[in-house]
């Protein structure tokens, strides 16, 4: 494991040696210093599926990560208080936008032209992500933001204090637009009466909802219509703490996870009914992205990335590089890359195509009858539709034959 390095007795030839009673810790320190570039990768070597490393020195953890709409920029929040500007490209920092508090999460807006920063004093800045600028500072939920997103359409900030509301105000002016306040359930105990404070927030694409998680509410997650204010849907998460909310690119599908859970919850947004519940094993995991194609969902569980497979409901891949926690992760929004962040303060793209042979926790997949399935589309069990959708994707042939062989029949006997 060492490889070309002097013997020890050339070593110690190179030093002048302290009084004997100090030799062995000498050697000691000596014997480290040789052990240590063998067995501490540096700190710019990349892991397997790895595409690059981003990383300032000093600037501490990274505690989010997005990417813009044209995957030409990613953004990670620091620590110390800076949102770092990187080019996806070569990996070089564009932009290091400044402020005096750390910085929690960061979110682009549609056009990318800007970008939405939450702070652990509460405030949230709005800056220009072309020219590193700061465009204003808001003050979105009175008593401090704890979260906060920007709307597809990058005209609302809505924020989530720990009084459990939520805000909604102008991006450009900070004017107030609306107050979303939830309801306790008449029969809830006093404990879950009390406010729960705000722990995620997500739009859809097209911001017609607005999903939050909570601390303390029998039902942990609640859909809103961010124009009228009117709670949507109540989601069943255990009625533990929810801390991460990601709605597929299309729309259909929300996935939730509970800080003591047992799995990662697939909601299908047309019933806001459970479509399908991902095992994790018994460990909390925080469903962080979805893939562009929406076949694929990013998850964190410590000091690893996990990629999903949607279509049979298990890990298909991990992705291990950082020195510590993995704290946030974001899918590119064209392609398959991905990016992570940690506690090491550095940031990893990932090459997140699928693994061609032996993926973990993954097994050949029998052939597939498409018979039944096209049928199993319009049942009323959205876990059931949901499961037969992907068979059909994961078999296009036999699918697209069976769909077109009354009209077509020629096409499937080629």
């Amino acid at each position: 494991m060492i490889g070309p390095a002097a013997s020890p007795g050339a070593y110690f030839r190179s030093v002048a040696l302290p009084p004997a009673r100090y030799v062995s810790v000498a050697a000691a320190v000596a014997l480290l210093s040789l052990l240590r570039p063998a067995t501490c990768p540096a700190a710019d070597s990349l892991p397997a599926h790895g595409l690059m490393r981003l990383q300032r020195p000093g600037s501490g953890p990274m505690l989010d990560v997005a990417v813009s709409p044209d995957g030409s920029t990613l953004a990670t929040a620091t620590a110390r208080g800076d949102v770092q500007l990187w080019r996806s490209s070569d990996g070089g920092m564009r932009t290091l936008l400044r402020a005096e508090a750390p910085a929690d999460a960061v979110a682009f807006s549609a056009d990318g032209t800007r970008l939405v920063a939450t702070y652990a004093d509460g405030t949230v800045r709005l800056w220009d992500a072309r020219d590193g600028s700061m465009v204003r500072r808001l003050l979105v939920h009175p008593r401090g933001a704890r979260v906060a997103v920007l709307s597809p359409d990058g005209h609302v900030v809505a924020g989530g204090g720990a009084d459990g509301a939520i805000h909604l105000v102008e991006a450009e002016t900070g004017n107030p637009v609306r107050r979303i306040e939830p309801v306790a359930d008449e029969n809830a105990n006093v404990r879950a009466a009390r406010p729960a404070a705000v722990r995620a927030l997500a739009f859809s694409p097209d911001g017609s909802i607005l999903a939050a998680g909570y601390e303390r509410f029998n039902s942990s997650v609640r859909v809103w219509d961010p124009q009228t204010g009117r709670e949507v849907a109540r989601l069943n998460e255990d009625g533990n703490a929810v801390h991460a909310l990601v709605v597929s690119p299309d729309g259909a599908t929300l996935a939730t996870a509970a800080d003591t859970g047992q799995h990662v919850t697939l909601w299908e947004t047309a019933t806001w009914r459970p479509r399908r519940r991902l095992d994790t094993r018994g460990m909390p995991e925080s469903p962080h992205a979805s893939s562009a194609d929406g076949r694929s969902l990013w998850s964190i569980n410590g000091n690893e990335l996990w990629r999903w497979d949607l279509a049979s409901g298990r890990r298909a891949q991990k992705f291990v590089g950082h020195r510590g926690d993995v704290t946030a992760a974001a899918a590119f929004p064209q392609g398959t890359n991905v990016v992570s962040c940690g506690d090491d303060g550095a940031a990893i793209v990932w090459d997140g195509r699928p693994a061609q042979h032996g993926t973990a926790d993954t097994a050949a997949r029998p052939e597939i009858r498409p018979e039944g399935l096209w049928g199993a589309l319009a049942v009323e069990d959205a876990g059931a539709a949901y499961d037969a959708m992907w068979e059909l994707v994961a078999a296009p042939a036999q699918t697209v034959c069976r769909g077109t062989s009354r009209s077509t029949p020629s096409a499937c006997e080629s």
